[in-house]
């Protein structure tokens, strides 16, 4: 069975409590977007997980927590092998894009000193971007407030 876990994009994220089990219930908005990873799903004699042509260490991999409970849930005796085809990319860095003439959103969830959208604003000045944008879910400070209303 081949499956496509799709990417998003987190609009708003409220943790609403912990669960027993170490997660965190959550509520949200989200978008998503049209990037994709291909998974695909087979019975096997043992359970493994192939990532990109390199196996995957079960050590609380939530692929095989998946697998455990599904076949909890369901009452099954089968194993599978399932092979991730990892198509979302992967940025550690983001100097490693090239920005010249790109519009750049910046999503801020408090902007309370101003500090990083200094930083921010530095970084990007020397990168020849088209356009910067700054989405701010709260702005704290009343000054930063008025000055980027005169700005």
């Amino acid at each position: 069975m081949k499956i496509y876990s799709y990417a998003k994009i987190n609009l708003v994220i409220e943790i609403l409590s912990k669960l027993e089990n170490g997660y965190h219930d959550l509520k949200g908005i989200y978008q998503n977007i049209n990037l994709s990873d291909e998974i695909n799903i087979n019975e096997s004699d043992h359970d493994s997980i192939i990532l990109n042509n390199g196996f995957v260490p079960e050590k609380d991999n939530l692929v095989y927590k998946t697998i455990k409970s599904f076949r909890s849930a369901y009452k099954l005796n089968n194993s599978f092998e399932i092979v991730i085809n990892k198509k979302i990319p992967i940025l550690n860095d983001i100097s490693e894009v090239n920005l010249s003439n790109r519009y750049i959103l910046i999503v801020e969830d408090i902007i309370d000193t101003g500090n990083t959208l200094s930083l921010l604003n530095k970084y990007y000045k020397n990168k020849n971007v088209k356009e910067i944008k700054v989405i701010s879910l709260l702005i704290k400070n009343k000054n930063i407030q008025n000055s980027k209303k005169n700005n």
